[in-house]
């Protein structure tokens, strides 16, 4: 459908009201409008044309970069469309408007600053055919130019050229990796000086003085990535040309002194020696003369301004006229950088598909922030599965994760807020202030099922299968359930140390005290069995985060040297994590046969369908041809653990060994907001088959105890032996690819 209800049609609608709004009061106040006035009015149909077609090109999901890439392709287009709009109100300024050259400035600056606009926001693949295409645009408009410039005055002639040198600075940005583009463009620039400077020599000196400037400061970067190429980075010749560029024109000015205005001849040499000054300050430094560099190229064009048209060397300009022409400039500057803000913050939205929930959070620290928990309460209402189920809660002394917990949906089990830190700490596969072991209660039982060889647990022994008698001198048994259990332990858990008293498989008794610690996560287990049908592979994951596949494709190149064709993923603790982890492993899994099959569809809201995201399976150099999988599960085998299963299934046999699974076919998309991150459900997973519907988690294939009293791996360890024993009791199927 060409209008689809969302973000793409309010701000097609937003940008064309306020286009037509400016246009009606441009055209009724048509007769009271002084330059600068119009100049205002054309950069704000500016904006807002530009951000028409950015929002029009991604609402009919219009690409010429790619599959996906409609907001890219309409960033481009408005960046072209905004610089040729410019061009023309230059233009048409021009006859009575003298002072084209000085505004082209802070014109040219719209451009720069536009989303879009930066050759950098152009696909890799795409960069080498758009600079073409450029480079000949650029070429064609100056052929254009030579041949009519006679039917055109100084000041006309001046904003036309103004505008094709911009075009070439900001268009075909140089850069030492194209060295044949840089070439043509600085080429171009050279033939627009030549043609200014030889066929109009009775234009004013201040268009000359604003041309000059233009020119040097795009021709400046292009002998800097030439001189870069040659010489390599960081070369002293580099910044001595840079710098040397601008002053030889405060020489030429110097000697020419008598025919300036003092007030102009004063401020060109300052701005022209402060731009040789900053050529040669080093790139760790040029940051702190940001303000410097501004304030100078400011009072540039002040003074062009002022001065526009007055070239007698004697004439005198009062503090009042001064102040009146940095006035105008500054109520300019302000609307341009305002305009800017907005149009960045409205394109960035569209190209990422931001709500006002996600725009809402890059305000945060401002006066328009609702506060951490109205934000929360916000989002989920905003692009939550279950947007008119999100409650309300008032008290505000509750933290964060007791408020969610308290407003989401009953069927979101999962929203949940994380700080900045933690996330940090989880990718790394580090937790601090911890011990480093999992245990369960069996019954009135509590044994430990998983114990981090490199933390306080590791270093005083305790090993998986140890069963905690006593806690702090407190026997386990003697607790009335487990919620009563649950709020001890939690509690015990916060001194700085905790006493157990432990008796392992064997039956030995012993007491210890683990400390608080860093605790890191092991590293990955894996090993290659013999079996009647071959090979087979185990592969033990925590978790999808950084630390658990940092070596995750050494260990699959390990099972293709040993020719695996059956895994078993072992899957039990694995509560899950980063989707795109999942289908690397899939990936690793299933890829050499399956590459560019659907792995996943994330369907989010109607609100939001472009948000719409597919996982596939892609061949890598370390996939397998798997034949068949078996995954082991218990109720802690969750959320990405779950999509290996059901992405899989479609293309090869799956597998499950142990217990039901948790449950949970949605994916959360990370709201950051200062020091925290939300992690809301906002889409629904389906495989290619279009199978979600597993709330109540997937159960296995065959039943099989968590067996305590071997450690994971283990070729008797219970689930480990029934998957084993399931591969051997399954015809294997034939083998597609070796």
């Amino acid at each position: 459908m060409f209008l689809r209800s969302g973000i793409e049609t309010t701000f097609f609608w937003a940008a064309s009201i306020s286009a037509i709004l400016v246009t009606s009061f441009a055209w009724y106040r048509r007769t009271r409008l002084l330059q600068h006035h119009i100049l205002l009015i054309y950069l704000l149909l500016t904006f807002s044309l530009s951000l028409a077609v950015v929002s029009l090109t991604d609402l009919t999901n219009f690409s010429l970069l790619g599959d996906g890439a409609d907001a890219q392709t309409g960033r481009l287009l408005a960046g072209l469309f905004s610089f040729g709009l410019i061009s023309l109100f230059a233009a048409r300024l021009s006859g009575s408007y003298p002072l084209a050259c000085a505004w082209w400035f802070t014109i040219a600056a719209v451009y720069t600053i536009l989303p879009g606009s930066d050759f950098r926001d152009i696909a890799e693949q795409y960069q080498a055919i758009v600079t073409g295409i450029r480079i000949v645009a650029a070429g064609a408009a100056f052929l254009f130019i030579s041949h009519y410039k006679q039917n055109l005055n100084n000041y006309q002639y001046l904003s036309v050229l103004v505008a094709l040198v911009a075009s070439i600075t900001f268009l075909i940005p140089p850069t030492s990796d194209n060295l044949p583009a840089t070439l043509l463009a600085t080429v171009l620039t050279i033939l627009v000086c030549v043609l200014f400077r030889f066929e109009r020599r009775d234009a004013s000196v201040e268009a000359v003085l604003g041309l000059t400037m233009l020119l040097l400061l795009g021709f400046s970067s292009s002998l800097t990535s030439m001189l870069e190429r040659i010489l390599g980075n960081d070369h002293p010749a580099t910044a001595v040309a840079g710098s040397l560029l601008f002053f030889i024109p405060s020489v030429r000015l110097w000697q020419r002194r008598y025919q300036l205005p003092r007030g102009l001849l004063w401020v060109s040499l300052f701005s022209f020696l402060f731009l040789a000054y900053t050529a040669l300050v080093t790139d760790s430094n040029s940051e702190h003369l940001f303000v410097g560099l501004l304030s100078a190229l400011l009072l540039f064009i002040t003074a062009l301004y002022l001065y526009s048209g007055n070239s007698s060397p004697q004439l005198l300009i009062g503090w009042r006229q001064f102040f009146s022409s940095t006035y105008a400039v500054c109520a300019f500057l302000l609307v341009l950088f305002i305009g800017c803000g907005v149009y960045s913050l409205s394109v960035i939205a569209l190209e990422d598909n931001l709500g006002p929930a996600r725009i809402l959070a890059l305000l945060k620290n401002t006066p328009v922030w609702p506060g951490d928990k109205r934000f929360i309460e916000i989002v989920l209402k905003d692009e939550g599965l279950w947007p008119e189920q999100v409650g309300t809660a008032d008290d505000s002394k509750e933290c964060l994760g007791d408020h969610i917990r308290k407003i989401r949906p009953a069927a979101d089990r999962y929203s949940a807020v994380i700080s900045v830190s933690e996330e940090q700490n989880y990718q790394a596969g580090i937790t601090t202030s911890a011990r480093g072991y999992r245990w369960m209660l069996d019954g009135k039982r509590c044994l430990l099922m998983q114990v981090d060889k490199n933390s306080p647990a590791g270093a005083a022994q305790l090993k998986r299968g140890d069963q905690v008698l006593a806690i702090d001198g407190v026997a386990v048994n003697s607790f009335k359930n487990r919620q009563s259990f649950n709020r001890y332990w939690d509690r015990i858990h916060q001194n700085p140390s905790v006493a157990l008293k432990l008796q392992n498989p064997a039956g030995r008794v012993r007491s210890v005290a683990v400390p608080l610690g860093r605790v890191e996560q092991d590293p990955p287990i894996s090993t290659v069995v013999s079996s009647p049908a071959g090979p087979v592979g185990y592969l033990y994951l925590d978790s999808f985060n950084d630390a658990s596949f940092q070596n995750i494709r050494s260990l699959f190149s390990h099972f293709r040297q040993a020719h695996v064709r059956d895994l078993v993923l072992d899957l039990r603790y694995n509560s899950g994590g980063d989707a795109n982890k999942a289908e690397l492993l899939s990936s690793l899994i299933a890829g050499q046969i399956h590459d560019g099959k659907l792995l996943i569809r994330a369907e989010t809201s109607a609100r939001y369908p472009d948000r719409a995201t597919s996982y596939t399976l892609k061949r890598q150099p370390e996939s397998l041809s798997v034949s068949r999988l078996v995954v082991l599960t218990t109720d802690e085998t969750c959320s990405a653990s779950e999509v290996i299963i059901n992405g899989l299934r479609p293309y090869l046999p799956v597998y499950t060994v142990g217990s039901t699974t948790c449950g949970k076919p949605y994916l959360m998309h990370p709201i950051r907001f200062g020091g925290d991150i939300l992690y809301p459900v906002n889409a629904r997973l389906f495989n290619s088959k279009g199978d979600g519907a597993y709330t109540s988690g997937i159960k296995p294939d065959q039943k099989a105890s968590d067996d305590f009293t071997h450690e994971l791996g283990d070729l008797q360890e219970e689930m480990f032996k029934r998957a084993l024993q399931l591969l051997a009791a399954k015809p294997s199927p034939p083998a597609l690819f070796k």
